[in-house]
């Protein structure tokens, strides 16, 4: 008998260990001292029985009715989900239609712009007049994006990296 508790008890000990958790050591000491309990009592060792597969029984009509009544509401949000994917689809399939024909438009507009561009470009190279080049109020000529206080001024006519004093 002595030797079957520690048996129980090494093994509870042992799934412990393996699980991390007291879990199984509390469990035992419990059934220790139930069993301590029903013996210093003069009651007989509890043996449990096997236990008993679950009874079967018939549903009452009013039973039957819910859970027909769960089926059809589950059935109806079902379908109630299907439709609003449906309709998200559809939602963005139309914005994909809309914004690629956006795009088209853009990039067709973008297309008469940058020819509008090198037709004003090609007028002001014919008669002469650079618009990439400006000249500041200092009289130092400027390539387009320069900044005039980025440049130093030398002597009169000198070159600073593309910068060139007016006489």
């Amino acid at each position: 008998f002595a030797q079957l508790e520690d048996r129980d008890l090494s093994i509870a000990a042992i799934q412990s260990d393996l699980q991390q958790s007291l879990l199984p050591l509390v469990k035992q000491e419990l059934w220790y001292k139930i069993r301590y309990k029903r013996l210093s009592e003069g009651k007989e060792e509890f043996v449990p029985d096997d236990p008993k597969p679950p009874q079967q029984y018939e549903l009452t009509e009013d039973e039957r009715y819910k859970i027909e009544q769960r089926r059809l509401q589950n059935r109806q949000s079902a379908q109630r989900s299907r439709k609003r994917s449906e309709n998200n689809e559809q939602n963005l399939l139309q914005k994909i239609s809309r914004l690629e024909k956006d795009n088209s438009k853009l990039l067709e507009e973008k297309e008469k712009l940058q020819k509008t561009k090198e037709l004003i470009l090609l007028k002001f190279n014919n008669i002469g007049c650079y618009p990439s080049i400006r000249i500041c109020s200092c009289g130092i000529r400027l390539k387009s994006g320069q900044d005039v206080s980025a440049t130093e001024t030398r002597g009169s006519g000198e070159r600073d990296n593309g910068v060139t004093q007016q006489k």
